[in-house]
């Protein structure tokens, strides 16, 4: 999911696939702060824990956000867990989110910006 203005790296899939076949099964990815009046834009950096599940790291539940553009998550997860984003609701995502986050074995971090937001 995305705004209208937002866009993303061609290199997103790519990097977000590498972890998803180092075993992650919800990966996160940094993000570039764009100014529409022109002003510097700024990286917002995601990784403020080790990776890993949110049982071996409580802490991820203070520093992952609840947005889902800037997720990627392995289909696995959702068909063990049944979890679905509801459908015709808006921020759908805020409460999703956190659900797929406490049911993932591995919370991976992709350390460079893939969105420009």
């Amino acid at each position: 999911m995305r705004d209208s203005d937002d866009y993303v790296s061609v290199q997103l899939l790519e990097k977000f696939n590498e972890k998803i076949e180092e075993g992650a099964d919800y990966v996160v990815c940094d993000y570039m702060q764009v100014y529409a009046s022109g002003a510097d834009s700024e990286i917002i950096s995601m990784k403020k824990s080790e990776e890993g599940s949110l049982k071996e790291h409580p802490e991820l539940i203070d520093t992952v956000a609840n947005c889902a553009w800037n997720k990627c998550y392995h289909r696995d997860l959702f068909m063990k867990t049944g979890i679905r984003y509801p459908k015709g609701y808006l921020y759908e995502d805020l409460g999703t989110s956190y659900v797929l986050l406490a049911n993932a074995k591995k919370v991976s971090f992709v350390n460079e910006p893939l969105i420009y937001y």
